[in-house]
């Protein structure tokens, strides 16, 4: 476990673009995947909910490391997004292919070490456009 980090990405946000189609976040997840130099575990499956009141799409990935998962309500543009890994991984590069995708307003941020048995919040950030 020494080479293991253990590492837990969360971010809440507001988008623009959240008509994103299931294929359009498979292959989103599939690029992100290798854009933070990770392999996958299992291939990205995405899923457009149409419960009135809960319209958006959900999406989560398996990585050998662990897992990336991400959901988005077309009402208001919320994305909730998480990654968690055991091995390191550089924050700007999902950022940037968040807004890439889906074009941020804002984005806040919560790096967790869950080293050690602990939860320890080790970064939180907040970007705007």
């Amino acid at each position: 476990m020494s080479n293991q980090y253990h590492i837990h990405l969360l971010i809440t946000g507001k988008i623009r673009n959240t008509k994103v189609s299931e294929q359009d976040l498979k292959e989103w997840f599939s690029n992100l995947v290798k854009l933070i130099d990770m392999e996958e575990f299992h291939e990205p499956i995405a899923k457009y909910d149409e419960t009135v009141g809960n319209e958006g799409v959900t999406g989560i990935v398996l990585i050998t490391t662990s897992h990336s998962s991400v959901h988005i309500w077309d009402e208001n543009g919320l994305i909730q997004f998480d990654l968690y890994s055991c091995k390191e991984f550089d924050e700007s590069v999902v950022i940037s292919e968040i807004d890439r995708m889906f074009d941020f307003e804002f984005l806040n941020t919560m790096t967790i070490d869950r080293n050690n048995f602990k939860n320890e919040v080790v970064s939180t950030n907040v970007y705007k456009k």
